[in-house]
């Protein structure tokens, strides 16, 4: 008996339990922290197409899944029919998309269900459908009530209700598409193009390269996700990523992976017809239509609503909305456009034309600034006719492009490096064509546009397998060059910008730069247009003065020499290398650059550290340049990057075809140490002998001759994994430094070289199997004359050469140059010059500030002198042996025929 007393005791306790467990459950589902329907929820109806479109922005809250299983909006009450559609009364279907936290998931209670997570990441999400939803009486009211029934686990919650202001507008805009890059009429030749095996100076097949693009396109179709940066995952289609605290730019990697799936998928549905393609692209811009905003919460970049991930959606969802457009309903086009404008238009604007904002000054960060504007620019062009304020967002993007290209200077050099030279110019080419062809605009006609493909095209290893790397650039970045090269071709027939297309290969298969660009073969290319070689034909060398470089080339064949150097302004993605150098010799880097692996300090450079520190963050700039056929010069001055009480100047003097002089001028106003340094490509090997140097790599060799008036001494030793030959010089007031650098391929070519310093000048003996010669260099630069071996002149730097009969003289920033009483060279302001003498030709190539008379040694009377092949007027002194001739500023090329 008192066991069953118990029993009963025991059995009411549990099921008293279970009673209260199961009210606190159903409690705590009703009135459990709900998501929260965001105050930017919208209803949208169009009286012409009689359309209603409801974004229901959904905000997660709580820890409970929150599982729905009927909108009800209006009189209508909408369940899930499947994954595309939702089912209202009378077996009405309307179109949905679910994003962000709202998932789509089946239950066995409900069926399909509306799944709003409780915890974790996205914080937000949309669902948004679309059709002939309300009643006129309901459109006649200011707000319409939309209520989601709610489930916590298997027990009802409160319902969401929100009221929406209804927003009638008269009809959805639309507009001709396609119309960037390509039109309506442009398709039947390129759906052609791609059929055909033609052949063509290029070599280049569309069959073959759209192959690629298809093949890609298809993995694209059933993606599941990517990863950028090794370490953040994207899931497809994409929602908007997660929260992050660690200030990494993950947006940038994302959204350039994603332009990249928008484009080639939408390009291969204009080309194919095949909607599979355009129903994926279309999903991705529905759920990036669901993203909060296009740039990156949590990453503190140049502005508060703009970094180069806004840039990149807005030009991939741009072309992939114009590409795809036919293929879109009425509200699916008014939902894309619409986050189009107001998460990527709307935001670069306001921020390109807010007073003090970044984007006000193109120097700040250059390649930035060119993707946020040309993308600001492609989206205008894509909405054009659809929305009233897209002129004054097209008439901006290219005012403000305009700057960029004034700012970046006429002579086509880019300052940020070749690998941001290449992302900022080719995404902005794809604007500008597409503005061309729009608008008929022509920006591709500036003077930067028609110079940047000479910046690669000198700037190119000899063997074409790499690329100057100074500044934050890679040697890969060579064959990141494409839209720029490729339009300047098909518009101005720039065959040499098509060698080095034809010589990188990158037309010969899909290369993705920049983690986007794939398309690059379909945007301005013509592959008809024959490759024209530069070697002979462009002047060897060439100086980009608005950045402060300088490259030296003996040409453009694999056994060729290339010498670059940098003393420019300071600016974006710079490193403390004022006054640095690389040199590649037969297609191996012997003096090299970290580029964008390592580190940006002056510890890593080619250049000096003054008291045993680096340089700081400021300006220098070229002093003078010169090329000739017999030598180049240049110089730089890095003073204001080691502060105020020190003046470092560098001078290098080429003297054709493979030896650099260095020379070095340091002064400060107390006593400082002073270090050398010249760094080698990993794996390289460096060997002392004395004070002289030797770094050999895959069987090139780098003689390097130094001497100093200081006691000097010399190491060997690494920055991060570049070897380095170190020479440091005692503590002075006035350091000096003069080097060689003689690049071959065997020891026995090496050239001998003896360097000596006096009061007034110091002089480099060179000789070698390819000639001999001197090279004099003034202590001062207040053009003394200078006696140096029966050679006189005022010139910062003098000598001449020899080989077999023909003797070259040149002086560098002078008035007149005497050997042995002879005058050689004679001008009324300081100029640079050469002269060859042949046996039946003197060839003079010179450099004047102003006009002026000059005077070139004849051994005897020209029969005929001529600048190029125009003969022009001059007078011979028979005593003198002197021609006299009237020449305006600037370069020349005079040819004296002699018997």
């Amino acid at each position: 008996m008192q066991l069953n007393v118990r029993t009963k005791t025991f059995g009411l306790i549990l099921l008293l339990i279970v009673v209260i467990s199961l009210s606190i459950v159903f409690i705590m589902g009703y009135y459990s922290v709900p998501p929260k329907i965001l105050p930017d929820s919208r209803v949208v109806h169009a009286e012409e197409e009689n359309i209603d479109i409801v974004i229901i922005h959904v905000e997660r809250s709580g820890w409970f899944e929150n599982l729905v299983s009927k909108i009800n909006v209006g009189k209508e009450e909408l369940k899930i029919y499947n994954s595309t559609h939702l089912q209202g009364s009378e077996n009405r279907y309307f179109k949905y998309i679910a994003t962000g936290v709202v998932t789509v998931t089946e239950k066995p209670q409900y069926g399909k269900v509306f799944q709003i997570s409780g915890r974790g990441e996205p914080y937000d999400g949309y669902i948004i459908f679309w059709g002939s939803i309300f009643t006129n009486e309901e459109l006649n009211s200011d707000t319409i009530e939309v209520s989601l029934e709610r489930y916590i686990m298997w027990l009802p919650g409160r319902p969401l209700t929100i009221s929406i202001k209804i927003d009638l507008i008269q009809r959805i805009e639309s507009g001709e598409h396609p119309r960037l890059i390509f039109t309506r009429s442009d398709l039947p030749q390129l759906r052609a193009s791609i059929l055909l095996e033609d052949s063509n100076p290029m070599e280049f097949s569309y069959k073959k390269v759209f192959t690629d693009l298809k093949d890609l396109a298809n993995t694209y179709l059933t993606e599941r996700f990517f990863t950028v940066y090794g370490r953040f995952t994207v899931y497809l289609p994409p929602n908007q990523p997660r929260r992050h605290s660690d200030n990494f730019p993950y947006w940038t990697g994302i959204t350039r992976q994603i332009q990249a799936r928008l484009e080639i998928l939408a390009l291969v549905y204009l080309i194919t017809g095949d909607r599979v393609y355009a129903d994926r692209a279309k999903e991705f811009m529905l759920f990036l239509s669901g993203w909060s905003q296009w740039t990156d919460p949590d990453y503190r970049c140049a502005g508060p609503r703009t970094c180069l991930d806004i840039g990149h959606l807005s030009m991939g969802v741009a072309l992939a909305y114009d590409w795809i457009y036919d293929t879109l309903d009425e509200a699916e086009r008014f939902i894309i456009r619409d986050a189009l404008i107001s998460k990527g238009i709307i935001p670069s604007y306001i921020e390109a034309t807010e007073q003090g904002s970044w984007l006000q000054n193109p120097w700040r960060w250059p390649n930035g600034y060119a993707i946020v504007i040309s993308g600001l620019g492609m989206a205008s062009l894509a909405v054009l006719e659809e929305d009233s304020r897209a002129e004054t967002w097209l008439e901006t993007a290219v005012n403000w492009t305009v700057k960029w290209l004034n700012r970046m200077g006429s002579d086509g050099g880019y300052t940020e490096g070749h690998t941001y030279a290449t992302y900022a110019t080719d995404f902005t080419s794809r604007f500008l064509y597409a503005l061309l062809k729009i608008k008929g605009i022509n920006l591709f006609d500036h003077p930067f546009m028609r110079n940047v493909p000479y910046f690669a095209i000198y700037s190119i290893s000899p063997d074409g397998s790499s690329i100057v790397n100074l500044e934050d650039a890679s040697y890969g970045a060579v064959r990141d060059w494409k839209e720029t090269l490729a339009i300047a071709a098909s518009l101005y027939e720039n065959r040499f910008a098509q060698w080095y297309l034809k010589k990188t290969e990158v037309y010969n298969t899909v290369i993705q730069s920049h983690g986007y660009d794939s398309i690059y073969h379909f945007i301005g290319f013509n592959p008809q247009i024959a490759p024209l070689d530069p070697d002979g034909r462009l002047p060897p060398s060439k100086v980009f003065r608005s950045i402060g470089w300088a490259i030296f080339r003996t040409g453009w064949k694999e056994d060729d020499v290339l010498f670059a150097f940098k003393c420019g302004p300071w600016g974006s993605h710079h490193h403390r290398d004022a006054a640095d150098f690389v040199l590649n010799y037969q297609g191996v880097w012997l003096a090299a650059a970290p580029g964008y692996r390592l580190s940006t300090s002056t510890e890593a450079h080619n250049t000096l550290l003054v008291g045993g520190t680096g340089q700081e963050a400021a300006d220098g700039y070229l002093i003078d340049f010169f090329n000739s056929s017999l030598v180049d010069f240049v110089s730089g001055n890095a003073s204001k990057t080691y502060g105020s009480d020190v003046t470092f100047i560098r001078q290098i003097l080429f003297v054709r075809p493979n030896l650099f002089i260095i020379s070095d001028h340091v002064t400060a106003g107390k006593e400082v140490s002073v270090s050398w340094l010249l760094h080698a490509e990993p794996f390289s090997t460096i060997e002392i002998s004395g004070i002289s140097g030797k770094i050999t790599r895959r069987e090139k060799i780098l003689m390097i001759h130094m001497n100093s008036p200081q006691e000097l001494s010399v190491s060997i030793g690494k920055t991060e994994d570049l070897p380095y030959i170190r020479y440091d010089a005692s503590s002075s007031r006035r350091i000096r430094f003069l080097a060689s650098l003689n690049p071959i391929s065997n020891d026995k070519d090496a050239a001998s070289v003896r360097i000596q310093f006096y009061e007034d000048y110091s002089l480099v003996n060179f000789s070698s199997s390819l000639g001999s010669g001197l090279a004099i260099f003034a202590e001062s630069f207040n053009h003394s004359p200078i006696l140096c071996k029966d050679v006189l002149s005022d010139s910062h730097v003098f000598g001449y050469t020899q080989k077999s009969e023909n003797i070259g003289f040149f002086l560098i920033n002078g008035t007149y140059l005497n050997v042995k009483g002879q005058k050689i060279m004679k001008f009324d302001c300081l100029s640079h010059g050469s002269l060859l003498v042949s046996s039946s030709q003197v060839i003079s190539q010179l450099y004047l500030e102003e006009k002026g008379w000059i005077q070139l040694y004849s051994p005897t009377e020209p029969t005929s002198v001529r600048q190029g092949q125009v003969s022009i007027p001059f007078t011979y002194n028979k005593s003198s042996k002197m021609v006299k001739i009237l020449l305006e500023a600037g370069y020349h090329q005079i040819i004296l025929e002699i018997s």
